[in-house]
């Protein structure tokens, strides 16, 4: 990584996300089956970052 980009990393905030339980299906079987609720973290990327990826 170079040194700007390193600097830049600390402006990903991660956020906490809550996936609620839904009803799902087993591919294999075609079962109907219950998902559990879940937690993700999501990461929002900061402007630059963002445009020195896309450059």
């Amino acid at each position: 990584m170079t040194k700007s980009f390193q600097s830049r990393r600390t402006s990903l905030a991660p956020k906490r996300s809550e996936r609620a339980a839904r009803a799902g299906r087993n591919p294999s079987t075609g079962e109907a089956i219950q998902i559990a609720a879940a937690s993700s973290l999501t990461f929002k990327q900061a402007k630059a970052v963002k445009e020195q990826l896309n450059s």
